[in-house]
């Protein structure tokens, strides 16, 4: 069954076109559905509960040394402001979707930093139990 619902994902996702396809089927009901970086956000789906999410997102802040600033939170969003040591500033907003998944965006800096952005996404895989791909 777990099988069957991981493929299912995989096929939307490729049939859709959406970023890179990583399909990290982990135990504990989390996984990591794909992710792409466009107009200097990073997105991520992640197969996992929002509020493990949202919980996985704060501590990966800590890892990394990100200063968070401002938090919001309700039952579908949540946004967290936050400031690297070098100054820049940092967003990730993360929804609650209704099929399961959550939906994480960073952002860092004005522009968008994908090695930074990148670096966050690895530090909340970790804290997820997802081994990064890349």
């Amino acid at each position: 069954m777990r099988f069957l619902k991981y493929a299912m994902v995989s096929f939307l996702f490729f049939i859709c076109g959406c970023g890179f396809l990583i399909g990290a089927g982990v135990g504990g009901g989390a996984g990591l559905a794909g992710y792409k970086f466009l107009e200097g956000k990073l997105e991520i789906e992640y197969i996992a509960p929002y509020e493990r999410v949202w919980q996985a997102t704060k501590l990966a802040l800590k890892d990394t040394g990100i200063r968070i600033e401002r938090m919001e939170k309700d039952a579908i969003n949540a946004e967290i402001k936050a400031r690297k040591a070098d100054g820049k500033v940092v967003t990730i907003k993360i929804k609650n979707k209704a099929t399961g998944m959550t939906i994480v965006s960073i952002r860092v800096g004005i522009f968008g930093d994908e090695n930074a952005s990148l670096i966050i996404k690895k530090a909340i895989d970790k804290r997820l139990g997802i081994r990064s791909k890349n």
